[in-house]
């Protein structure tokens, strides 16, 4: 009875969070083994093995990538092939925000590319890419905060500025910064947004493409590509 129980609540945690049934109802066994019987103990099971798998999935995870790069690395190569011809005739690239993109980022592929200035406030990330990329001159990593210090710090007229799922989190979680991101010294910028939520199966390219179209506006720039592809739909400005 409780077996099966158990499994329709898997089921049902698995519909809703990007995480299999198998797995949760492995969660769920673990730590029902320490509690005690009755619903009001079993709601709190719950409630305590969809927390875990809430945080568990914003962690890092897996190789040496963070979870946004391994939800991009199936269609890694379409993403790159829609902002190829801004990359190529590219001889800078400012990356804010960046996380583990740079791990993937295929350098040998576009040799133009003399200084990639990486800028993120995750230490873990930069830790990682400093063990990787010590050695590598064209990198650059700053474990910086936006507006840490002022845009001409990291250098001037970027060819390309890469803003991959960056604005909607910023927009979220420090709005006021908007405006420096806003004038970030690049040609051109990439800006992406996710169309799922990281954690749970819930569309939200409405709500992220709003906020991305806003932030369009206040660059004063105007879109000269948009694309779809996988989890992510983003532009060039």
């Amino acid at each position: 009875m409780l077996e099966e129980v158990l499994k329709q609540e898997a089921k049902k945690i698995a519909k809703k969070y990007k995480i299999g049934e198998n797995e949760v109802l492995e969660k769920l066994k673990a730590e029902g083994e320490n509690t005690k019987e009755g619903k009001k103990e079993f709601k709190k099971l719950l409630k305590k093995v969809k927390k875990n798998i809430y945080y568990e999935l914003r962690t890092y995870k897996r190789k040496e990538g963070h979870i946004s790069i391994l939800e991009r690395d199936p269609y890694l190569e379409k993403l790159l092939s829609n902002i190829d011809g801004e990359l190529k005739s590219a001889k800078s690239i400012i990356d804010v925000g960046g996380g583990m993109f740079p791990i993937t980022f295929p350098f040998e592929k576009y040799p133009n590319i003399n200084k990639y200035v990486w800028i993120d406030k995750d230490k873990t990330s930069y830790r990682k890419l400093k063990s990787k990329f010590g050695k590598m001159e064209k990198l650059v990593l700053f474990n910086h905060k936006v507006g840490e210090q002022p845009w001409s710090y990291y250098g001037e007229n970027f060819d390309v500025a890469l803003l991959l799922k960056f604005v909607p989190v910023i927009s979220r979680q420090e709005k006021h910064l908007l405006k420096i991101v806003s004038e970030i010294p690049a040609k051109q910028i990439v800006i992406t947004g996710n169309k799922e939520a990281l954690t749970k199966r819930a569309d939200i390219k409405y709500r992220e493409d709003k906020i991305i179209r806003n932030f369009i506006a206040k660059t004063g720039r105007k879109i000269t590509k948009s694309f779809d592809i996988g989890n992510e739909f983003g532009y060039v400005i």
